[in-house]
């Protein structure tokens, strides 16, 4: 999904239209429409046109020429991810507050923050299930086991530690790859 596709959808929604609708309305097919939705295509000239009179708007208003390219505020949203290092649910929070302080002010700042705060919500749902699972395990190994080697519940534990930190750089490499991503489409 791209900007235009995103408020070509945004504005059709608003207006009550269903696709089909909208296509008859611009004289467009059925099709044309779904793949402006979908991303697959971008509206030039007198399809821009046509989809601006059916909704209102101006062509600058679909196309988000309006809105300025901030790149290193969304590299900073990104960035911001790695506080999951001080605590996990702050790679959560934090980039969340950065998007929501320029929604839809930044050309393409709602496609980053979706995919980093996407992940970063997965990240910390396989966290916890990694976390307390081994919890469990090594509990039910203390309750239910008569004479339990200390030597099985240190390896129990060391494991516990080596998904954790495996998560961890998961996340870690997961947040450079967007960086080096946002990087390249410059």
């Amino acid at each position: 999904m791209n900007y235009v596709s995103d408020r070509v959808k945004v504005l059709r929604k608003q207006k009550g239209l269903s696709q089909d609708a909208l296509a008859q309305l611009c004289g467009l097919s059925l099709r044309t429409i779904q793949r402006i939705e979908n991303g697959e295509t971008v509206p030039r000239g007198d399809t821009l046109q046509r989809l601006a009179f059916q909704l209102n708007t101006t062509s600058e208003d679909i196309t988000g020429w309006h809105i300025p390219r901030d790149n290193n505020f969304i590299m900073a949203m990104l960035l911001s991810a790695l506080s999951f290092l001080f605590f996990p649910l702050l790679g959560i929070f934090v980039p969340f507050i950065f998007w929501m302080l320029k929604k839809d002010n930044i050309q393409n700042i709602n496609y980053w923050a979706k995919k980093i705060i996407g992940f970063e919500v997965l990240w910390n749902m396989l966290l916890l299930a990694a976390f307390f699972g081994m919890r469990y395990r090594a509990n039910t190994m203390l309750f239910q086991e008569n004479g339990l080697d200390a030597g099985v519940l240190e390896h129990h534990y060391n494991l516990t530690k080596i998904i954790l930190i495996a998560l961890y750089i998961t996340n870690a490499i997961f947040i450079g790859i967007m960086v080096v991503r946002l990087k390249k489409k410059n």
